[in-house]
């Protein structure tokens, strides 16, 4: 079992001449001991804050105990270079498949994983980040039996092991554009955030704006102590669930997990600056609500609660919400400013600059996931003639 004493302190080295790693899979250590291990590895890390402590301790500490995660670590010279938590279930697809799986950082159940998480991947030590997912998917092929097939949702280092797959595992996946603003380029703009978008995006920001101040001076508030935080947390909701519930949805938060898990993030982690929600007003009017996580200078909206019956034509909430909270964030010196993986207009209109995540699903060569390739090339085939008819 792990413990605090296999923490040391390392000096760089050259990648060519890095050390072997030894990895296991084994019972979680009590939440205290592995918030130490994990927060003093966070700080060699070049992580996201879906890998961090502040997430993946408040979402094992919400899961059912009937879920039991597993704690894969990684150890190179009696020091820990990398962790993460694995869940175990199983998976059935197209009434044929029955699969034993592993999940990384998720559970392989939709209420549970409807939180979403992005950024994936391992916790690693920044020294071997360039190495740790080809050794990592070897040691699952290699020496560690009971799966087959492995989940990395949301994952960042695709190249890394899509490169390390060999004959014995191959790889179904999905790419998703995630788009964000480099605030940087806000900053050294002349004309802001505005002036780096296109004409039509920047018109149709400023009309909305000129018609929300009509009703009023246009604020966009941060909250700043957590009784606050809560309260536009919960103007959110409000505003998100009605949305969605009017169009026949039933909206995030009727999920009672997602719900409990980000009440819990909230508390624990918005005197740590980790949490960002924001108030959008027009005098005494209600706009909307934007909720974000901050964690090394990037700013990742999470998710928001607009209201779109404040004023007419020029109705546009999330335009108008994000755009200040974008200038807001550049002027307080963060880097980035995230709209996370998804195919809506204002994310590519709203962006600056563009990358990717990937869903992927590591599986071993056998036969009914042959026998599953087929079948789905056959339907793929059959739908393409159709379309053609």
């Amino acid at each position: 079992m792990l413990s605090a004493a296999n923490v040391t302190s390392c000096s760089p080295k050259n990648e060519s001449t890095l050390p072997g790693i030894e990895f296991s899979v084994q019972d979680l250590p009590s939440h205290e001991t592995l918030s130490e291990l994990w927060r003093e590895l966070e700080m060699r890390s070049d992580t996201s804050f879906f890998v961090s402590w502040s997430w993946i301790g408040t979402w094992l500490r919400c899961l059912p105990r009937r879920i039991r995660p597993q704690l894969l670590a990684g150890t190179s010279q009696g020091r820990i270079v990398c962790l993460g938590v694995l869940v175990r279930n199983l998976v059935r697809r197209r009434l044929m498949v029955r699969s034993d799986a592993l999940f990384l950082n998720a559970c392989g159940e939709q209420r549970f994983d409807e939180i979403t998480i992005e950024h994936n991947g391992v916790l690693v030590d920044r020294e071997f980040a360039a190495v740790v997912w080809p050794r990592l998917v070897r040691f699952f092929v290699e020496q560690q039996p009971g799966w087959d097939e492995i989940h990395l949702p949301g994952v960042d280092a695709a190249g890394q092991w899509l490169e390390a797959v060999g004959e014995q595992v191959s790889v179904q996946y999905k790419v998703r554009d995630c788009h964000h603003v480099d605030l940087n380029k806000v900053r050294t703009r002349q004309g802001g955030y505005l002036a780096l978008l296109s004409s039509n995006t920047r018109s149709k920001i400023r009309r909305s704006i000129r018609e929300y101040e009509s009703l009023g001076p246009l604020s966009l508030a941060v909250a700043t102590n957590l009784h606050e935080a809560r309260r536009y947390f919960g103007r959110l909701k409000t505003l998100h669930q009605a949305y969605w519930t009017d169009r026949g949805e039933p909206g995030s938060f009727a999920n009672g997990f997602l719900d409990e898990f980000h009440e819990q993030l909230i508390q624990n982690c918005f005197e740590r600056g980790e949490i960002q929600l924001c108030a959008l007003t027009a005098g005494s009017r209600e706009i909307g609500y934007l909720y974000n996580f901050v964690h090394r200078g990037r700013v990742s909206n999470y998710q928001s609660g607009l209201s779109y019956v404040v004023c007419g034509a020029q109705n546009r909430p999330g335009l108008v919400a994000h755009s200040l909270a974008v200038q807001w964030n550049a002027d307080h010196g963060h880097l980035v400013y995230d709209f996370l993986a998804g195919t809506q207009r204002y994310k590519e209109s709203l962006g600056t600059d563009r990358e990717s995540m990937t869903w992927a699903v590591l599986q071993r060569d056998l036969a009914k996931f042959r026998l599953e390739s087929t079948m789905r090339a056959m339907k793929d085939n059959l739908a393409a003639r159709l379309r053609r008819r």
